[in-house]
């Protein structure tokens, strides 16, 4: 299944512009399992970076904490 790619969106991230600029995917292994943890880099206007998990973006877009800008 192909998921949408956030590279390149515009957020608006608790009062701060950012751009997601890169999606980072490696594996974690948890007892037998291998699991795939996506986690995505931000640059914000005021020069700061952040590392935010997928799940995590994911939960604070659906409460409205984070907003990606469209056209």
């Amino acid at each position: 299944m192909k998921e949408n790619c956030l590279i390149g969106s515009i957020i608006f991230d608790g009062g701060k512009l950012g751009i997601i600029i890169n999606e980072v995917r490696y594996t974690v292994i948890t007892g037998e399992k291998l699991v795939w943890i996506i986690t995505y880099e931000i640059k914000y206007a005021d020069g700061t970076m952040s590392l935010i998990k997928k799940d995590q973006m994911d939960k604070l877009i659906k409460m409205g904490k984070i907003t990606i800008l469209e056209d």
